[in-house]
């Protein structure tokens, strides 16, 4: 069962304190973003969960990386070159649940595939945290965790771990991006993502009661 006090706590929290929530992913090289966004996008999830019920504890993304790591059907081992580290939509739910378990949380993630606008808008209304998957022209995938959308459903509200946001303000962590380009980036499909029955995914992360 949903808590509606988690629900209440989201819409009331300062949408200026949510950039305090911020990870970055990391960098392979100089100019090269790791492909950790998933297990931090699980962290930052963890931790607003955690902020809830009033702990602050700050689990990073190492931690969720360790918990992954051997199965590779959730996270792509780190040695292949290009796409080592990724992460898939059930290696994202498999990871956020077992660690909420661990740290005692009354919180659970779901996975929708093939969803609709519908979905997002709802589960943000319902006050849901959500993580969609992205992906670029150039075929790579990127996770990021919605937070919020404009009430004229404009522009979409993300907490996004790329690592060159990582010397910006709080504020300014706090991202925000046109519906439509959004919309777009979220529907395409690479060839490999068509294999796997990977589309329009949505990781949901919401409070349960006891």
């Amino acid at each position: 069962m949903k808590s509606p006090q988690f629900s209440t706590w989201i819409k009331e929290t300062i949408f200026s304190s949510w950039g305090g929530y911020y990870q970055s992913q990391g960098l392979v090289y100089k100019d090269q973003s790791s492909n950790d966004c998933g297990p931090t996008c699980v962290a930052m999830a963890l931790n607003i969960f955690s902020s809830f019920n009033g702990s602050d504890r700050e689990i990073g993304k190492n931690q969720i990386i360790q918990q992954i790591r051997s199965h590779f059907w959730e996270r792509i081992p780190g040695w292949v070159p290009s796409i080592g580290g990724a992460t898939s939509p059930w290696g994202v739910v498999d990871a956020f649940n077992h660690s909420a378990a661990q740290l005692g949380l009354n919180a659970c993630a779901i996975r929708l595939s093939h969803a609709n606008w519908d979905a997002i808008s709802s589960n943000v209304e319902q006050g849901n945290l959500v993580s969609p998957l992205r992906f670029w022209q150039t075929g790579g995938g990127h996770w990021s965790l919605l937070i919020g959308i404009s009430t004229d459903k404009r522009s979409i509200f993300l907490l996004d771990p790329n690592p060159f946001l990582a010397q910006l303000s709080p504020v300014q962590k706090v991202q925000i991006i046109n519906r439509v380009q959004f919309i777009e980036d979220w529907s395409r499909q690479p060839s490999w993502a068509k294999l796997l029955n990977i589309k329009n995914e949505l990781v949901i992360f919401s409070a349960t009661d006891k």
